[in-house]
C-alpha cells in the first residue's frame, strides 16, 4: 500500500498528495467536512464520492484512514 505524504494546513485542515501516478493531483480535508479531489495549489474541488471516502469525518485520523482506503482502492483498479 503507499502512504501519500500528508500535509497539515491552517485551521485543522489537511492535504494529501501528490496521489500515486500524479504529480498535481491533491486530497483534502476539513474538520467535519468530507475529503476533497483537486488539482494544484488551488484547483476546484471535486467531492469524493467513491464508497471508501464518502462521508465526513471529525478527526485528522478518520479522514487520514479514509485518504489510505480511497488510494488503495485507486491501487486496486489499477
Amino acid at each position: 500500500m503507499t502512504t501519500v505524504q500528508r500535509q497539515p494546513l491552517a485551521f485543522g485542515m489537511t492535504r494529501w498528495g501528490p496521489l500515486p501516478g500524479t504529480t498535481d493531483l491533491f486530497l483534502s480535508w476539513g474538520p467535519g467536512d468530507g475529503i476533497y479531489l483537486h488539482k494544484g495549489e488551488d484547483g476546484a474541488q471535486k467531492r469524493v464520492r467513491h464508497e471508501s471516502a464518502a462521508g465526513t469525518y471529525d478527526t485528522a485520523k478518520a479522514a487520514q484512514r479514509a485518504v489510505d482506503a480511497f488510494v488503495a482502492a485507486g491501487e486496486e483498479a489499477s
